[in-house]
This record gives structure tokens, sequence and C-alpha cells, in this order.
């Protein structure tokens, strides 16, 4: 969760720690460089632990002094403390009892710790003499001016809280909230109000050779677009929580040949911290044969007819379960379990024992999802026509969704689709009793999902408006209460 890598587990080398002994050493080489030494104890955090600890930095070259501790720390050790952190490039972090349970319960708690000790360490340092610091008058280009009327520099606040951004859902559901806008201003908003989800379901718009009104990516320029979403879908996933991306193919415009843009996206996205947990492929044999001009004019290519689905995860012993997601066996098999069958072993070298033989309530799903999208006749599209709303040009089949919310997330459990689109995901979610957020730009999308929630015998005859103060308002109102509240 923190990027951080190790460099060793109890650390007794003279050369690293001077003859003493450090639990951990850790480092980070992201934007900047630093490196962390850790001490655990049991019992209280002392004066003196402390002490040794800074003592033991002159060698170990650390600029961050964590102590975790299953006892309370001493108004002593505090007090050192806040002496070092003023007067020193150190910085010191304390972990005690009370606060290692909460990570113990909650290991997304500890994101929340670092913060506030890291903003009370802003308040320790002093503030630099003769530093020329911005006033409201200032110009958008960086220069500082002194204050009014020449009386020096404005002092900063140094203990301000920042309060987040509330956003108003443009409609709120039995489980869940549609909010309107952009994902990259919305999303810290909830990250800021302690809003986790179990998983983040989501399509984004692909980078086809030809624009498409929904405003796909070029290719070449569609990593870089995607890059400011990864490290807030890392902040807003729970620590055990998954990923899960379905985005098409593209052709290289003018030639029969791929774009390999969602390979990069998917090389980006592991060299960021994230785990390829299983990639699926979603199989829609519906689909009609394009790109026409090497499929069907020219044949010189077979219809594209599988989009890629990246299963990624910030641990790779995330939550999921495929028992949740068993198929009905096949006739063969069905036959088999009623008759039974000799075990053997197979000329291939398996072992076909009399565990094949036992009815486990269905058969384990391939990585292969064989799920048409045709739905011309659905209440979506239907009830977009009747109330003449122009309805998502690209939905993906809520088959999809359902499956993946139903092999990594439990009831009660929150679905995030960040770019959400006509609110497939949203849907799936409310009909398997999980609660969802889901965020799209465009309002015409946003209020045609509305349709997905309506119960059939209270679908009105006049049509859905959006009103302009339903859109992206502050508001005092939490979203959710966050999984620890709860």
């Amino acid at each position: 969760m923190l990027e951080l890598d190790f460099m060793g587990w109890r650390e007794m080398d003279v050369a690293v720690a001077g003859g003493g002994e450090v639990d951990a050493m850790l480092y980070s080489a992201r934007l900047v460089y630093s490196r962390w030494q850790v001490q655990c104890k049991i019992g209280q955090i002392t004066m003196a632990a402390v002490a040794k600890e800074v003592g033991m930095q002159k060698v170990t070259l650390g600029t961050v002094i964590l102590l975790v501790s299953t006892g309370p720390v001493t108004d002593a050790a505090q007090t050192y403390r806040k002496q070092i952190i003023s007067t020193t490039n150190l910085h010191i972090v304390f972990i005690d009892g009370a606060a290692l349970e909460r990570v113990i319960k909650d290991n997304a708690t500890l994101i929340d710790i670092l913060r506030q000790q890291a903003q009370s360490a802003i308040i320790e340092k002093p503030t630099p003499q003769g530093l020329r610091l911005p006033t409201p008058s200032d110009d958008s280009s960086g220069g500082a001016t002194p204050a009014a009327g020449g009386a020096g520099p404005a002092k900063a606040k140094r203990s301000e809280k920042i309060e987040p951004t509330l956003f108003a859902p443009t409609y709120t559901t039995t489980q869940g909230q549609m909010f309107c806008g952009d994902s990259l201003e919305i999303l810290p908003s909830l990250i800021q109000q302690g809003i986790r989800a179990k998983l983040i379901m989501t399509s984004p718009p692909f980078a086809l050779v030809k624009k498409k009104e929904y405003g796909n990516e070029d290719a070449d320029a569609y990593v870089r677009w995607f890059e400011p979403f990864i490290s807030l879908f890392k902040q807003v996933l729970e620590p055990d929580g998954s990923l899960v991306i379905d985005i098409g193919g593209a052709w290289i415009k003018g030639i029969p040949a791929k774009s390999i843009y969602q390979y990069k996206l998917l090389v980006t996205l592991c060299e960021s911290g994230f785990y390829l947990a299983q990639e699926f492929y979603h199989y829609n044999p519906a689909k009609l044969p394009t790109p026409a001009e090497w499929v069907t004019i020219r044949r010189l290519r077979v219809k594209d007819a599988v989009n890629n689905v990246f299963w990624l995860t910030l641990d790779p012993f995330a939550d999921a379960d495929n028992r949740r997601v068993l198929t009905e066996y096949s006739d063969s098999m069905k036959a088999l379990l009623r008759n039974g069958y000799k075990a053997k072993m197979r000329p291939s070298g398996h072992d076909i024992s009399t565990e094949f033989q036992r009815d486990n309530g269905g058969a384990i799903p391939p990585n292969l999802l064989q799920i048409s999208n045709t739905e011309s006749n659905s209440i979506y599209l239907r009830r977009c026509r009747e109330e003449e709303v122009k309805p998502h040009p690209a939905r993906f089949p809520s088959s999809l969704p359902d499956f993946f919310i139903r092999f990594l997330t439990r009831p009660g459990d929150l679905v995030l689709d960040p770019l959400a689109g006509s609110n497939t995901t949203g849907a799936a979610a409310e009909r398997l009793g999980r609660r969802w957020l889901a965020i799209e730009q465009n309002e015409t999308y946003v209020e045609g999902s509305r349709f997905r929630f309506e119960p059939e015998s209270e679908r009105p005859k006049t049509s859905y408006i959006i009103s302009a103060q339903s859109n992206i308002i502050p508001s005092a109102m939490p979203l959710f209460a966050s999984e620890r509240e709860q």
C-alpha cells in the first residue's frame, strides 16, 4: 500500500546497523528517495526507545523512523519526538497498541494513521524565516508579493484542516448513487471521505482508430490518458479488493495489424503495483464482422469477436471464490456423476481419481466468457426510445459485471464504476445486493441510466429531467459511512 520495497528483515549488519539491531529496513525510490527504519516492541514506547532509534539513524541513514508497539506511547516519548522532528530532517512515526489493533482489523487504516502523523509533523516543523509567501493578490505565475502594508511575509496557517469537497449524486437508489461529473475530480473526494470499494468494475472507452461519440482515446495517447486514474484506483480500493477492466482491441490505422495499447496499459498497471490475477476473454458470438476493410471486403482477417478483460489486484490473495460462479454441469458430467466411472491414469499422465465423481454443485467456469451483447429489446433501450433519450452506443452486457461481482464480492460490499456510461455495473450490483457508486461525465448517459432502476409498475409516462441543481453541487451530507464506521 505504501509502495515501499524491503531492504531486509532483522538487520544487524555492522555496516548497516552499527552493531545494533533494526527489525526492518525499507525504501522507496519512486518520485523521491526515502528510507524507513522500523522497530517493533512489546510494551510501552519510551523516550529511551525512541532515542536509541534516533542514534541508529546516523548509521542506517534512515529518513523515517517507524516504531510499532503493543503498548502506549509515554508523554516523554511524545515530547522527544516533537523535539527531534522540529530540529532535524527526520520523521518519526508511532503506531501504539490501539493503532495497531485498528490496522489488524482493517489494513487501510494504516494510510490514515500515517497521514495524520505526517500532518502533525508539518505543524512541528519551523517556518523558515524570511520566506516570501504568496498572498491572495498573487497572480497565477507563482510570484510572491509582500504582505499588505509592507509588514513582511504573511504567516502560513500550519494547522488548518482541509475538508473534502463533497459532490451530490444525481440520483440515489436503495443500494447506490450515480454521480455526473469528472472521475478525476470526484474520486479524490470519495477517497478523502474514507470510502473504499471492494471491486472497481469498468469498461473504459476503447482506443479505436475511428473516433466515437462517447470520447474514445487514440491508441498512442491511451496509456497517458489512463495514468491519472491508476493512483486513484489504488487509493480507493480495499486492500483485498479487485480491479476489473473490460477493454477491446484496436487496429493500426491503414494496415491489417493490431495495436497493442491494451497490453501497454496492462504493463503500466502492473509496474505501478497491481498484480495480474488472471486475464479473461469476453467472446461475443453476435459481434459484427469488423473491421470491414480487412474482414468482409479484402478478406485478409477473420471476425474480431473477443475483448480482453483484465482482473488485477493489489494483493495476490485478494478475496475471490470460484464457488460463487459455478455453472451447470454438462450432460456428460451429469451422467458421470449418476453412473460413476473407473478411476485410472490417463495417457496424458493425469490421475483421474474418485474425487472427480464428487458433486460440487456445478462446474468451475473457464476464463473464456461467452456472452452475447444483444439487448435491442432491453428495458433500458425501450425506455430510452419512449423518452427520446439518446442511449449509450457502447454498452457492455449485464452478464459481464454480474459474473465478476458474484466472483469477487460479497453481499453488502461496495462496487465502483468510475467510467459508468449507462451504468450497467450499478444495475448489476443493485440486483445482487451490493452497494454501488457510479461516475459518468455525460449528462445524457446519466439521464438514461435511471431507466435501469425503474420498477415495472412505477415507470412514469413523462420523461426524466436532470435539473442543473442536481449536477455536482456541494453537499453537507456524507455519501457513505466508511466500512470502519459501519
